[in-house]
């Protein structure tokens, strides 16, 4: 006997095969954002869903645990949504514009926070989740932030300055604590005009990654630096290089790394990165400071990245892909769908 319609609506309403663990990359795209794009590593397939959660969302953070923090594209309404267990946990109705989210744990840990962050309002908003608002707090000269990430269940922040630090919620008025207090200094290169600044978890150690632009627009990706903080010294290590079973995956405002012996496919001692609305993933290797094109779109546009990625080396095709971070949505909605519809 066939499927039934309702069986057919009830397959395309969930994530495929969620009872699986090995990890996912989610892609929100269409018109109203109302489609979900699903790849597989293990099966090196693709899945296109319609979750009624999932439509008309922002994904503001992604939690390791599956956890996703969504906001209305239309409204302020924002909530927690687990892709494997399908529970939606409400959160109080959030008014101001945001830079960066945070989901410090996930919901079942008691020191559960959410926090967003807004440099131009000069403050923070946080609540746990079940409470009925969030409670906002200014933020004091200089604490405005770079980035930000969740390291061992608690909130860090890097500064303009390039000092860390973290959001102590102990005092009945959370407050920032320096971490490092050190500068970095100008470690870049002479001729690189623009940076972004990525916080990320990798092997239970804390990375901060600095992605390098260059060029006549500063839109040409020069390469990366690593940076790992030393605890013990309150000091920032250089990395050089990481170990082959590493491999970290950043977007335009989120990063998470992986072990890439765990899944085929996956380089370590790499960095995966998207560039502009060019519909290409990009692979920096460490090892050797070159810049490869993993994810090359048969009708993708021609930027200088990507034409100086195709004079190093041109990778496996796109269906290869996505299939690190459980998920993570890596690419920017908007640069994927005109592509993704004009495949189905």
């Amino acid at each position: 006997m066939g499927a039934t319609e309702d069986d057919k609506r009830l397959l395309i309403s969930r994530p495929p095969l969620a009872a699986q663990e090995h990890p996912w990359l989610l892609i929100l795209h269409g018109k109203h954002r109302q489609l979900q794009t699903f790849y597989s590593l293990s099966e090196d397939c693709r899945y296109v869903r319609k979750i009624p959660q999932l439509c008309n969302q922002i994904l503001c953070r992604s939690n390791a645990s599956g956890w996703l923090v969504l906001e209305h594209r239309n409204s302020d309404e924002c909530f927690l949504f687990n892709l494997v267990s399908m529970e939606k946990i409400e959160l109080p109705l959030r008014e101001s514009e945001y830079d960066e989210c945070v989901l410090t744990s996930p919901p079942s840990d008691q020191n559960c926070r959410v926090v967003f962050t807004s440099n131009k309002n000069h403050s923070l908003v946080f609540c746990r989740p079940g409470d009925s608002e969030f409670v906002e707090q200014s933020l004091g000269h200089g604490d405005e932030l770079n980035c930000t990430t969740a390291f061992e269940g608690k909130f860090y922040g890097l500064r303009r300055d390039m000092s860390l630090v973290i959001l102590d919620f102990s005092a009945p008025k959370p407050q920032f604590r320096q971490i490092i207090s050190e500068s970095l200094g100008n470690p870049c290169p002479p001729d690189i005009l623009k940076t972004q600044y990525y916080l990320v978890e990798s092997c239970g150690e804390l990375l901060l990654v600095l992605k390098l632009w260059h060029g006549l627009f500063f839109d040409e990706v020069f390469g990366f630096l690593i940076f790992q903080v030393d605890f013990s010294a309150s000091t920032w290590v250089e990395v050089k290089s990481m170990s082959e079973e590493t491999a970290i995956f950043l977007n335009s405002h989120d990063a998470m790394s992986i072990s890439a012996t765990k899944y085929d496919g996956i380089r370590g001692n790499s960095i995966y990165f998207t560039e502009g609305k060019d519909r290409c993933l990009y692979v920096f290797d460490l090892e050797y400071q070159r810049i490869s094109i993993f994810l090359p779109s048969p009708n993708a546009v021609q930027t200088r990245q990507m034409k100086n990625a195709q004079l190093q080396e041109r990778a496996c095709s796109w269906l290869c892909l996505l299939f690190f971070v459980t998920w993570l949505a890596l690419i920017n909605p908007e640069m994927v769908a005109a592509f993704l519809l004009e495949q189905y």
